[in-house]
């Protein structure tokens, strides 16, 4: 291109030259054929130049436009090729992870047992993941899945429930989810969970069906295990509980629950003699006996017993679940109760069959867990009933030997309770009935701790109830007026029975006086009201109580029941509307510790307390009671016809005094409240916190003390110890020993060691102080006052 511009360029100046050289020379005409020539061929070459100019111009810009456009479809390329590349890298990945995923899902699936399905219902094609094959145990090279072939492999006696649940979820439900059977190619049963959803198309119509399948086999099974072993521990509690109960009831509890659990519709349980080697027909469950036809002997040797014998010819569990309805080729004679299926298990015990169980009929056949669990449940069972069989006939025997014995440890707890419950009571006591002292009568603060009193005097009495029971005291009775008793133990337990329950009573206020202890009297009552209270608990109810005068005729009909004389009685008689009691219950509900309560509810020793008191009295009590109507307790009292009353006598001023006096107890409270109460007397007090240290302090000063109050149990030295050598220093010394309670000291025994005066915890000041003044009044030794 360059060039072309140079050669015209070059021509021009020529044509030029040519136009402008006859100029010079002589003078021609302007206008010649050769000038005009010459001016066209310039022109022309001036137009060509100009062209070609133009040209040049153009192709060098359209030249850099192409390197500058190729430079950039280079660059295009380069970007393309790297972003092809890196598509490549990322799909190549993606690849990767879709594999791992779909490995990782595949293997999910046959760890889980599961795999997912797709039934195109329009065409009628049905796709099956792998993890579907394995669970049908298929591959898909030889079954092909379509909805005819999948119906084929479901169990035959679930292929209805399966076709109902399609018909459902294809005539209107979203989704279906079922469990059942299927039958695998080698004719083993596996049981599948299935769950699938409809898809529909724009008109509403299914199109699709997909779900998921998972095998559940083992699950089903160890869900069927623990729901037996569970029915098994249940039977075998229930068992155990069942006291009083004969052995054919036990027995026959634990077939039925036999027959329940391995889903059967019939059993036997049979016991067998080795030495002669046979049958003893024993018992069978509900409705066999009605289906059998059969009127044998209950003697069925071994050798012609058919198939109920062969566990105990095999000794060892057997089942049959082939078609045994063909009697006379089982052993076992026309009009038998039809079998089908049946399993037998022998109970071996010490090497000997004893007894042999069976079931028959099952839906399905029986299997290992069934024979497992059979054999678990006949076997833990006959070792209760033989255990309670042993107890029942040991019971008679030892039975006053156990009722010795927990007397003995009643005995023994009551003591304790004696000792910790009377510490706890002496400052309750004594210091309420200081404040009230000092608090102005006729007040609500003085009537509020009134009731304190009377209830800590209570809670005393019921100690004494206690060591009375225990035969450890004895209790002071004495004229009472039984109405007045009655009443009062009926306000205090209506705050603690619910609202719901009504108390109806009957009391009249002539009954006259009965010689008995005022606690006692209110014992009986709170005792058997709360027994009437706690058998209404389930539902609402009514108490009655009923208290009225009587007169029992000679040769009447209640005396002679009651073992009464003839006589004046007052009859007592609690009863009430709640669950009742059956005979067996009634003839057990006065020894002690014998409860129908669940534990943590009762000790059993309520009613044995009332009967005990009851017959202390020389009166009678007697129960009627039936399950679901209720009970009723009626007691009858003697009635005293001419009870002294006394008539209350004016007070005496509580006894003062000036002496010196150490009191040793190791209970501060105790020693504190008995400081109090003779330092307001006007007595000098000194209080030791244990014998060592009133001991060392007596023998410094033994003529210092005019009176020594000691308490019984104390750490290092017992109270009486600590009085027998304060009596060695000073021989004259008045001692009181006071104690909740003690085993190793009593009355007799204090005054034998030279203790002057011996006294029950609790105390109030009233006592205390005339107990003191008697002691330091006293010219011996004086009585003791409990």
């Amino acid at each position: 291109m360059r060039n072309d511009i140079i050669l015209l360029s070059c021509a021009l100046l020529l044509s030029v030259g040519f136009l402008l050289v006859p100029w010079y020379g002589e003078p021609k005409p302007f206008w010649t054929m050769e000038r005009i020539l010459t001016i066209t061929t310039t022109l022309l070459f001036a137009v060509v130049f100009i062209l070609l100019l133009c040209r040049y111009i153009i192709i060098r810009r359209l030249n850099n436009l192409l390197k500058t456009t190729t430079a950039e479809c280079s660059q295009m390329h380069r970007e393309l090729e790297q972003a092809h590349t890196e598509l490549e890298e990322r799909v190549r990945r993606r690849t990767n992870e879709l594999e791992k995923i779909r490995g990782s899902l595949e293997k999910s699936q046959e760890i889980a047992k599961f795999g997912n399905w797709d039934w195109d219902i329009a065409n009628n094609s049905l796709w099956w993941s792998d993890g579907i094959y394995r669970i049908f145990g298929r591959t898909p090279h030889e079954f092909v899945p379509t909805h005819a072939s999948f119906l084929q492999t479901i169990h035959p006696e679930d292929r209805d429930q399966v076709e109902e649940a399609l018909r459902k979820s294809l005539a209107g439900e979203d989704s279906c989810s079922l469990d059942h059977r299927i039958l695998l190619a080698d004719g083993t049963t596996r049981t599948i969970h299935q769950q699938a959803e409809i898809i529909h198309d724009e008109a509403g119509s299914p199109v699709r069906m997909v779900g998921i399948a998972q095998d559940v086999t083992e699950k089903k099974s160890t869900e069927a295990t623990l729901k037996l072993n569970e029915e098994r521990l249940k039977t075998l509690f229930q068992l155990s509980q069942m006291d009083g109960v004969s052995k054919q009831e036990l027995a026959n509890y634990a077939l039925e629950s036999a027959v329940k659990m391995t889903g059967s519709k019939g059993g036997y349980l049979h016991f067998y003699n080795e030495e002669s080697e046979t049958i003893i027909m024993h018992l069978w469950s509900r409705g066999v006996l009605d289906l059998c036809k059969t009127r044998e002997s209950h003697h069925q040797p071994l050798e012609s017993a058919g198939i109920w014998a062969d566990c105990i010819r095999q000794r060892r569990p057997v089942v049959h679940n082939n078609d045994l309805n063909q009697p006379t080729t089982q052993g076992y004679p026309i009009g038998h109760f039809p079998v089908s299926r049946h399993m037998g298990i022998p109970v071996i015990v010490d090497n000997r069959i004893v007894v042999i169980a069976g079931v028959g009929n099952k839906y399905t056949p029986y299997d290992e867990s069934d024979m497992q669990q059979l054999t678990l449940l006949m076997n833990e069972a006959w070792s209760i009933i033989h255990k309670k069989e042993i107890q029942a006939e040991k019971a008679e025997l030892t039975n006053m030997l156990r009722q010795s014995q927990k007397m003995e440890a009643i005995g023994t707890l009551a003591g304790g309770i004696a000792h910790d419950f009377n510490n706890i009571l002496t400052p309750i006591l004594g210091y309420a009935d200081m404040v009230h002292e000092q608090l102005p009568p006729q007040t609500p603060l003085a009537e509020n701790i009134a009731h304190v009193i009377h209830a800590a005097r209570r809670a005393r009495e019921l100690v004494q109830q206690i060591l009375a029971f225990s035969r450890q005291t004895e209790q002071e009775r004495k004229p009472v007026q039984i109405n007045l008793v009655v009443k009062e133990a009926l306000k205090l337990l209506r705050a603690s029975i619910p609202s719901t329950i009504s108390i109806r009573q009957q009391i009249s206020d002539d009954c006259g006086f009965v010689f008995a202890d005022p606690s006692q009297i209110h014992q009986i009552i709170m005792n058997l009201c709360t027994n009437a209270y706690h058998a209404m608990l389930k539902s609402d109810g009514i108490l009655s109580v009923t208290l009225e005068k009587v007169t029992l005729p000679a040769n009447g009909q209640r005396a002679t029941e009651m073992n009464l004389l003839p006589g004046n009685y007052v009859r007592l008689e609690v009863s009430d509307t709640g669950i009742g009691m059956d005979e067996a219950t009634l003839d057990k509900i006065f020894d002690p510790y014998f409860t129908t309560k669940n534990k943590g509810e009762g000790t059993g020793l309520g009613l044995s307390v009332v009967h005990g008191i009851v017959k202390s009295m020389d009166g009678r009590i007697s129960t009627s009671s039936a399950l679901g109507q209720g009970t009723t307790f009626t007691i009858y009292l003697p009635r005293q016809s001419n009870a002294a009353v006394f008539a209350k006598t004016a007070r005496k001023p509580i006894p003062e005094g000036n002496e010196s006096v150490m009191i040793i107890e190791d209970e501060e409270t105790i020693a504190l409240m008995e400081k109090q109460m003779l330092a307001s007397l006007g007595y000098r007090v000194s209080i030791m916190g244990n014998g060592m240290d009133a001991l060392h302090a007596f023998a410094g000063q033994p003529d210092r003390y005019d009176l020594v109050i000691t308490d019984m149990a104390m750490p290092g030295m017992n109270g009486d110890e600590l009085a027998v050598k304060l009596l060695a220093l000073r021989p004259d010394l008045p001692i009181i020993l006071c104690t909740g309670f003690s085993e190793i000291i009593d009355e007799s025994r204090a005054k034998a060691l030279g203790i002057r005066e011996f006294v029950m915890k609790p105390i109030i000041k009233r006592s205390l102080a005339e107990i003191v003044r008697k002691t330091l009044d006293a010219g011996g030794t004086g009585t003791c006052m409990t």
